[in-house]
C-alpha cells in the first residue's frame, strides 16, 4: 500500500509542475514515473480528487 500512496503523491507533484497550457496525458505521467502501464491508475485517482485539490490550467 505504501507504494501506491507514493506513486499517487509523485504523480500529483509531477502534474503540479506542468506549465499552464501544456497538454500531458495520463500515459506520459505514468511513463515518467516508471510505470508505463499505469495510465488508468493515474486517471482513476485524478478523477477521485475534489476539483480544487490539484490546480490545473
Amino acid at each position: 500500500m505504501k507504494t501506491a500512496v507514493n506513486f499517487r503523491e509523485q504523480a500529483i507533484d509531477l502534474i503540479r509542475k506542468v506549465p499552464p497550457g501544456r497538454l500531458v496525458t495520463y500515459g506520459q505521467i505514468a511513463r515518467v514515473l516508471g510505470r508505463p502501464r499505469a495510465s488508468r491508475v493515474v486517471g482513476g485517482f485524478l478523477h477521485s480528487l475534489p476539483p480544487d485539490d490539484v490546480q490545473t490550467p
